[in-house]
């Protein structure tokens, strides 16, 4: 197993095979406190709700009883491939409570509603300084492209999907149920 090393100082790892966490390593000294690359996505930050509603100047544009509120990010690098990924993921992953208590059932599965956000601040790079950068976020064109594709992608796939307004500035009430949230990336 790998020993501690300060921030920024070499260690080595072991040699070629997999950890006991599943990540693959090769014999290479790697450095403490350095994160690798991220592989860029699609990203769904969806929080299981009660209730849902978005605001656009004092009219309500999109609103959802039990179901998942979720802000989506459109990145630079992201591919029609994301769209579809995110779409499946967001109408199958098991987050609300079966009979046991246990989160086995997905928003397809209730019946429930789906209210799409869109939000480039989750793309922000928070790592440096005291101002986001948002250089990994899609281009405004392309992000209302996504957005409207991974809406489209949805609606094929759950009977019940709202939206916010891309590039407006929305007001977003919900009711967190749980809390229950979680970051999904495709």
């Amino acid at each position: 197993m790998p020993q501690y090393s300060p921030p920024g100082r070499s260690m080595q790892v072991p040699t070629a095979g997999v950890t006991s966490h599943g990540s693959f390593v090769g014999g290479a000294p790697i450095k403490s406190g350095v994160s690798s690359p991220r592989v860029i996505t699609m990203i769904g930050l969806l929080q299981r709700v009660s209730r849902a509603s978005v605001r656009v100047d004092g009219e309500t544009v999109g609103q959802i009883e039990r179901g998942l509120l979720v802000l989506c990010c459109v990145q630079r690098e992201d591919h029609e491939q994301n769209i579809r990924r995110l779409a499946e993921r967001l109408a199958g992953y098991r987050v609300f409570e079966d009979k046991t208590g246990r989160m086995n059932h997905s928003v397809s599965d209730i019946g429930g509603g789906l209210l799409l956000v869109p939000q480039f601040t989750l793309a922000a790079d928070t790592r440096k300084g005291m101002r986001a950068s948002f250089s990994k976020a899609a281009p405004p064109e392309l992000g209302s492209t996504f957005f409207d594709l991974l809406v489209t992608e949805c609606r094929k796939r759950l009977e019940t999907v709202e939206t916010g307004r891309f590039g407006a500035d929305m007001k977003v009430s919900l009711v967190n149920d749980g809390p229950v949230t979680f970051w999904l990336e495709a």
